[in-house]
């Protein structure tokens, strides 16, 4: 067998995968995967029909729809659908006013709270590509928002069964 090479000096180390996350990666508790969830993107046809059935208006045509996307209003009524207290206590609907880079910083500190994190991991949030209108990213947070979405249905319901078998049972 031949002998093996030492590795050549100016190799860099290997990244660290909690640094991609920012000051704020303390956040994310144990067993929690720390690594981005690989998230499929919706379609364009997928988007519209998952705002229209959350009462959310959005225009049916793709340059319209990224548009409202790229303002940042979306994003701000699906984090007042999935956690309206934090919607109130952190002014996400005053959040606007201020700039849209700051939406999507809100979406960022969102994302850091345990609720998420419990859900989807720890998400990193490109906001420069949010702002610019990558419409492949602003798919892939639309998928996670519905994601999130859909475990706090599952929250609720199992919240009303609970709720039922209590009653039920004379507690």
């Amino acid at each position: 067998p031949r002998p093996r090479r030492a590795p050549a000096p100016h190799a860099a180390p290997p990244p660290d995968p909690r640094a991609a996350f920012g000051p704020r990666a303390w956040r994310c508790r144990r067993g929690v995967p720390t690594t981005p969830r690989v998230v499929k993107s919706m379609t364009w046809r997928e988007v519209c029909a998952f705002l229209t059935a959350l009462g959310i208006p959005v225009s049916r045509s793709p340059p319209t729809l990224l548009h409202a996307l790229r303002e940042g209003h979306v994003y701000q009524e699906l984090i007042h659908r999935i956690s309206p207290a934090y919607y109130v206590r952190h002014r996400v609907g005053h959040v606007h006013e201020q700039s849209r880079n700051y939406v999507f910083k809100t979406v960022q500190r969102f994302f850091e709270t345990d609720l998420v994190i419990g859900v989807v991991g720890c998400q990193k949030v490109d906001i420069a590509d949010l702002v610019g209108g990558r419409a492949r990213v602003h798919l892939e947070l639309l998928e996670t928002f519905k994601t999130l979405i859909e475990a706090r249905r599952e929250h609720d319901e199992h919240r009303r069964d609970a709720l039922a078998l209590r009653t039920a049972e004379g507690y």
